[in-house]
């Protein structure tokens, strides 16, 4: 049984690194429910599209606040 619990330990470790280079989101949609999910989801879509967006415009996100680049805080 311990051998199983390393290779499943193992196995999520190595998906983790596959995640980071893949630049992924992973949400965990343990015991949730779906509205929830799907909630978590378009917020974490919608937070790429102004990220993206504002990149695209020469400003730039700080912390919760954005700032022209060159300017602000």
């Amino acid at each position: 049984m311990q051998k199983d619990g390393r290779t499943n330990i193992q196995a999520s470790l190595e998906r983790l690194g596959m995640y980071k280079l893949m630049d992924t989101v992973k949400v965990d949609t343990t015991n949730r429910e779906v509205g929830e999910i799907v909630d978590e989801i378009l917020a974490i879509i919608d937070q790429d599209i102004k990220l993206t967006h504002c990149s695209s415009q020469g400003i730039r996100h700080n912390k919760g606040s954005l700032t022209e680049k060159g300017g602000g805080r």
